[in-house]
């Protein structure tokens, strides 16, 4: 698998990997699918799948252990929302006869993504990554900044 962009990382000389307590590790975080109400949802998936989807966590290969984290979010435009306040606001406002302020907008807004979240569709991401024990380097294909293993990788 060849990355065209990467963010590379470098342990410390004194940390060794064993393939079989990675995955241990990694196990109580698999991916599980974003829950209606939820925004996002990530965990680890096999790099290499088979047909039925499963696999190991880490795949080992010489000196290299490979590693994918999937990220379910949901796509909710902020244009949508906005349609939609706008029409609570105006509703409101004719049948009660009053201005609504700000604070109760954002109470609406909130509502309102609530509302439409399980309506929203999904968008997976794939984030792969491999660790050269010869090397004790993390090297992760992204470069985006949201992306760093700190938050990601290393929780």
């Amino acid at each position: 698998m060849w990355f065209k962009q990467i963010q590379l990382f470098q342990f410390p000389s004194n940390t060794r990997f064993i393939a079989d307590n990675l995955a241990k590790q990694l196990e109580p975080f698999l991916f599980q699918p974003c829950l209606p109400s939820h925004a996002s949802s990530l965990g680890w998936v096999p790099p290499l799948e088979n047909d039925q989807g499963e696999g190991p966590l880490v795949k080992t290969i010489n000196h290299y252990m490979m590693i994918c984290l999937q990220i379910e979010e949901k796509i909710l435009p902020s244009t949508v929302i906005r349609q939609e306040l706008a029409k609570k606001v105006k509703q409101i406002e004719i049948e009660e006869n009053r201005k609504i302020r700000s604070k109760e907008k954002l109470n609406f807004k909130d509502e309102i993504t609530f509302t439409l979240l399980p309506r929203a569709f999904s968008k997976f991401t794939k984030l792969y990554g491999y660790i050269d024990t010869q090397t004790q380097q993390l090297i992760i294909a992204t470069t985006n900044a949201k992306k760093k293993p700190s938050t990601l990788f290393l929780s």
